[in-house]
């Protein structure tokens, strides 16, 4: 079961709110609509995103990835730094194990 805490904070009228799932730090981003895709010669297209979700506030790193899985995949070694050569499917295995998911492409 993984362990939650949630804090909000407020600065001026802007509310923070962030969540800790396992030691990773996780932020909220708000449900709303934006414009992806946007360049110099490429208008876009707007994008809806209709609920709110947290999202990892920094990448995981190696220490967290194998205290999770029990294995470290990455190439150079440090507890710090961020894991690497993971598969979309360890992503995946990794955040079902901490009740998460991976973010869609609009995310």
């Amino acid at each position: 079961m993984p362990k939650l805490t949630e804090v909000r904070t407020t600065q001026g009228s802007i509310t923070t709110a962030q969540k800790t799932i396992n030691g990773i730090e996780c932020v909220l981003v708000k449900a709303g609509k934006f414009m992806m895709g946007k360049t110099e010669t490429d208008s876009g297209h707007q994008v809806t995103l209709t609920k709110d979700y947290y999202i990892s506030k920094y990448e995981i790193t190696q220490e967290q990835y194998e205290k999770i899985m029990g294995n470290n995949p990455s190439y150079t070694k440090g507890e710090k730094l961020p894991v690497t050569n993971v598969t979309w499917a360890n992503a995946d295995d990794f955040c079902a194990k901490i009740n998460a998911r991976l973010p869609t492409e609009a995310e």
